[in-house]
């Protein structure tokens, strides 16, 4: 069986230092083509606008992570919110680890 390799793929679209960053995330071959997504059985958007909003707020610092489909179909965007709070499950457990790392390093 051939192997099929697959690639994270991140188009920055706007950097703001120290507020703000968006970019555009996919999947690609190793041509860098964007490619559909590896999920079996679910059509997720092959493109997703990812957002990171940093403020301040009594001396901490606060992060808000948003996402959205980008030149989807509406079968793709209605996956896309089926799977939004498994979504948000995954990335609050990696928030999470990341939030208890930092407290670490204080």
């Amino acid at each position: 069986m051939k192997e099929c390799q697959r690639f994270g793929f991140f188009r920055s679209t706007e950097i703001n230092k120290p507020d703000n960053i968006k970019w555009i995330n996919s999947f690609s071959n190793e041509k860098g083509e964007i490619i559909k997504p590896p999920f079996e059985g679910i059509d997720v958007p092959r493109e997703i606008l990812c957002k990171i909003v940093l403020t301040e707020q009594e001396g901490r610092t606060i992060m808000v992570f948003s996402s959205e489909p980008w030149n989807a179909s509406e079968t793709e965007i209605n996956t896309f919110i089926a799977i939004c709070d498994s979504m948000v499950q995954g990335f609050g457990g990696t928030l999470n680890q990341l939030s208890e790392y930092l407290k670490r390093m204080e």
